[in-house]
């Protein structure tokens, strides 16, 4: 490499060399240094954890109360922290069987720019992945106007209409 790094320093544009192997798989010599927010490896993704939020009473709070939805709320949160890993692994494993393609010798610095930029389009569709899921996940849910098990998404109320003594059935989604 040091020859070669010379003689390009001293020859940038004539310098050619053609390879025998002109593929390379990544995984030969790209290494991953992978790290997710703490709170994925924590206590609150636990299955203990949500367990121990859990109370078959739990409507009984009342919806302001975050009793009424921790348990709820730390299980979406444990199994977004699974998704986010399940697609960065599989992103891995895209990097690690993507191939380096050139049929001369490059520099270092081409390389480098070379798989630098494959990395970040699989980082950003990796990204792309998780946002269209959270998307969908969120239209979906406004969409279909979901009713949570424990009534903590919906409040019902009765008001009289018109001076009536009627009361309407109004249903008032649960904004806060």
């Amino acid at each position: 490499p040091d020859i070669f790094n010379q003689l390009y320093v001293k020859y940038p544009e004539t310098l050619k060399c053609t390879c025998s192997n002109v593929t390379l798989p990544y995984e030969t010599f790209v290494s991953h240094k992978i790290t997710f927010h703490p709170v994925c490896s924590s206590i609150f993704v636990t299955e203990k954890w949500i367990k121990a939020l859990y109370f078959s009473n739990a409507s009984q709070y009342g919806a302001p109360d975050f009793r009424t939805i921790a348990n709820s709320q730390f299980e979406l949160l444990a199994k977004f922290c699974l998704l986010s890993g399940q697609i960065v692994q599989q992103n891995r494993i895209d990097i690690d069987k993507n191939e380096f393609v050139t049929i001369n010798l490059l520099c270092e610095e081409q390389v480098h720019i070379q798989v630098n930029t494959t990395v970040e389009s699989l980082k950003n569709s990796a990204s792309l992945r998780i946002i269209s899921f959270l998307n969908y996940f969120r239209t979906n849910t406004q969409a279909d106007y979901h009713i949570s098990a424990l009534n903590t998404n919906l409040l019902i109320t009765t008001v009289p209409i018109l001076d009536t003594p009627d009361p309407q059935l109004l249903r008032n989604p649960i904004t806060e």
